[in-house]
């Protein structure tokens, strides 16, 4: 987990009240400000992935999860949040995402070795298919 310099707590308090507020615009504009001197601040980049699926902006959403595996292929939080994603696109989206999810699954299997991740890994892929079977 990565924690927020005391320079940049006031934008971060900002960004999650312009959330609750529902100013989805500001909210980004302010989580990427973060970004621009925390670039590898995976938390911040969830939150920005977030903040653009409730703000509408799934294509912008995307790009960030992108990002995120390019920089961790195991993080199973992009993983349920690219399910919300693909599955507001049909059936033909969910299954794309169904097969990236297998094939990212596979690789993290073959270079896991400790069983805590699996776990984790395991809660992950339960939650999203709850998630999905309640479409």
């Amino acid at each position: 987990m990565y924690s927020i310099p005391p320079h940049l707590e006031n934008t971060y308090s900002r960004a999650k009240s312009a959330v609750l507020s529902r100013d989805y615009d500001l909210a980004a504009r302010l989580f990427k400000r973060i970004l621009k001197e925390q670039p590898d601040n995976i938390d911040i980049m969830h939150e920005l992935v977030s903040t653009y699926v409730s703000g509408g902006q799934d294509g912008l959403a995307l790009a960030i999860c992108q990002q995120i595996l390019e920089k961790d292929r195991n993080d199973f939080t992009v993983l349920v949040s690219l399910g919300s994603i693909y599955s507001w696109g049909g059936t033909a989206n969910l299954l794309l995402f169904w097969k990236k999810l297998l094939l990212l699954t596979m690789t993290a299997c073959k270079h896991t070795t400790t069983w805590d991740l699996l776990t984790n890994k395991w809660g992950a892929m339960k939650t999203l298919w709850s998630v999905l079977t309640t479409l």
